[in-house]
C-alpha cells in the first residue's frame, strides 16, 4: 500500500460525511484506491462514531478505531501504529490540502518528514486573530527553548514510514495537543530530514474545545516535553514501551490487547497469579513481535505456591498483604526471604504452563527495586530464561506525575538500603517507558 491518511475525529458529526467523501472523491481520481483512510474517534459526545461506521461500511479502504476519551495525541499515535502505507499523512477532518499531499508524496522519496507550515512568509492563515498569534508565539518559543529548526509543528504533515518513526512514536509522552510537536522534535534530534511547505488555512467550523481545556492540555504536554529534554535527557530517545498489569482486570486486558494489536507496545508485563488462560491465548494471537515480562506480584490476589510454603507472604484468608503491610513486615523481618524465592519460581512456572516464556522481569508496585527483593531476583534469574530486570531508574521515572508515590518509593529504597545490603541497580537491566493502560 502506497499511502495512509490518518484523521483524528472528535465531535465532527456535522461535517465528517461531507468532508471525508470530498476527500475520497479527489484522492481517488489520482491514486486509484492505492491508499487507506484511518479514522480515529476519540471521546466524541455526538454521533461521530455512528457516522464513521457508516463510512467504513460504504468504503472498504476505510479503517476505524474508537478511543474512550478525548486524546488528540492518542488518536494520532493509534493511527500511525495502525497505518500500513509507505507514506503516512496526518490530516484534519476540517482541513486537508491536495496540493500539499501531491508535493509531499514526491518529497518523501528523499526526505523523512514534510510539514504544512502556517507561519512561512508565503503562507496565509485566515483563522481568528487569537489562534494565529498563539501559533506564532508558540513556534517562536519552540525555537528558543527547544532549538527547533523549523517554522511549525502542529497541523497537517506527512512521514516516510521507517523503524525510527514507529519507535519514536511509541515513547512520545504527550497525549493531547502536542503529540505531533513532540514527535517532530524527537525525529529532528535523531537527524530526520524535514521540509516545510506553505499552507493557506481557514476554519470551516468553530473549535470544538473550550480554550481552558486546550490551554490546560497544552501546558501538561509542554511541561512533559521540557522535563524530558532538560531533566531526563537520555530518556528523550526511544526506549522499550512496557505495558504493566496484564491480568489485573478485563478493562486493562482489553486496552493492552488493543494497543499491542496496533503495534504500540514492545513488552507486555503479565501478572502470573491473576491472568487467565483465555486472556493469554488472546495475547498470543497478536502477530506483532511482542516480548513478555513477568510482573512479579506479592501484593494482589493469592500466591501461585501452596499456602503452606509461603505463609509469611499471606494473611489468614490466603491473600497477599497490601503494600503498606507488606513493607512493614519486610522491614521488621517478618517475611521469609526463601518464601519470596519460592513464590518467584512458582509464578515463573505458572507462566510457562500457560505457554509464556518471559524474557523480562518487573514487579507490582515496583517492589523489585527494594534491596532484599532486588537482590533475591537478580541472584535467581540465572535459573530461568529471563534475561533482564526493569531498571530502578525506569521504575522511578514511571511515577513522574505521581509525586507522592515517587517520593515514597525513593524514601523506601533508601530505608531498605540502610536496613539491608545496599542495592543500587541491576547488572542485567533494561530501560522502558512504562504505561498503565485502562487505569
Amino acid at each position: 500500500m502506497l499511502l495512509s491518511f490518518v484523521f483524528p475525529v472528535h465531535n465532527e458529526g456535522n461535517i465528517i460525511i461531507f468532508q471525508i467523501e470530498k476527500f475520497i472523491s479527489s484522492i481517488n481520481q489520482k491514486y486509484k484506491k492505492n491508499f487507506e483512510i484511518i479514522l480515529i474517534e476519540n471521546g466524541s459526545v455526538d454521533n461521530s462514531w455512528f457516522l464513521i461506521k457508516k463510512l467504513e461500511k460504504k468504503y472498504p479502504f476505510i479503517k476505524s478505531y474508537k478511543l474512550p476519551y478525548p486524546t488528540y495525541g492518542g488518536a494520532l499515535r493509534r493511527g500511525l501504529m495502525s497505518a500500513v502505507g509507505r507514506k503516512i499523512f496526518f490530516l484534519n477532518v476540517d482541513y486537508f490540502n491536495f496540493d500539499f499531499i501531491c508535493r509531499a508524496i514526491r518529497l518523501l522519496n528523499t526526505v523523512d518528514v514534510v510539514i504544512g507550515s502556517k507561519t512561512l512568509a508565503s503562507s496565509e492563515d485566515r483563522r481568528p486573530f487569537l489562534r494565529r498569534y498563539a501559533t506564532y508565539f508558540f513556534n517562536v518559543f519552540l525555537r528558543f527553548i527547544l532549538n527547533y529548526p523549523g517554522t511549525d509543528t502542529h497541523g497537517i504533515k506527512a512521514f516516510r514510514r521507517s523503524k525510527e518513526l514507529i519507535a519514536t512514536a511509541k515513547i512520545c509522552r504527550s497525549q493531547n495537543e502536542l503529540f505531533d510537536t513532540e514527535l517532530i522534535l524527537r525525529l529532528t534530534r535523531h537527524g530526520a530530514i524535514f521540509v516545510d511547505l506553505p499552507q493557506n488555512v481557514s476554519e470551516i467550523r468553530p473549535t470544538r474545545y473550550a480554550i481552558s481545556r486546550r490551554l490546560r492540555a497544552t501546558f501538561v504536554d509542554f511541561f512533559s516535553i521540557i522535563k524530558t529534554k532538560y531533566f531526563f535527557g537520555k530518556n528523550f530517545f526511544p526506549l522499550l514501551v512496557d505495558a504493566d498489569d496484564f491480568g489485573m482486570s478485563n478493562k486493562i486486558n482489553l486496552e493492552i490487547l488493543n494497543e499491542a494489536e496496533s503495534g504500540g507496545l514492545d513488552i507486555v508485563s503479565i501478572m502470573p497469579n491473576l491472568v487467565k488462560l483465555r486472556d493469554i491465548k488472546k495475547l498470543k494471537k497478536i502477530d506483532n513481535l511482542i516480548d513478555y515480562s513477568m510482573h512479579f506480584n506479592l501484593l494482589r490476589g493469592k500466591p501461585c505456591s501452596p499456602a503452606g510454603k509461603v505463609g509469611s507472604l499471606i494473611n489468614v484468608h490466603g491473600n497477599f498483604y497490601s503494600l503498606p503491610i507488606f513493607v512493614f513486615r519486610l522491614f521488621f523481618g517478618l517475611i521469609d526471604f526463601e518464601e519470596i524465592k519460592t513464590e518467584f519460581f512458582a509464578q515463573y512456572k505458572s507462566l510457562l504452563d500457560m505457554g509464556i516464556e518471559a524474557n523480562y522481569l518487573n514487579s507490582e508496585q515496583h517492589t523489585h527495586v527494594l534491596s532484599p527483593i532486588g537482590l533475591i531476583l537478580e541472584k535467581n534469574i540465572s535459573k530461568t530464561k529471563i534475561k533482564k530486570i526493569r531498571s530502578v531508574e525506569s521504575s522511578v521515572h514511571s511515577l513522574d506525575r505521581k509525586y507522592f508515590r515517587r517520593v515514597c518509593l525513593v524514601i523506601l529504597r533508601n530505608i531498605f538500603n540502610y536496613r539491608f545490603s545496599r542495592f543500587v541497580d541491576f547488572k542485567k537491566k533494561y530501560d522502558a517507558y512504562i504505561v498503565h493502560l485502562g487505569l
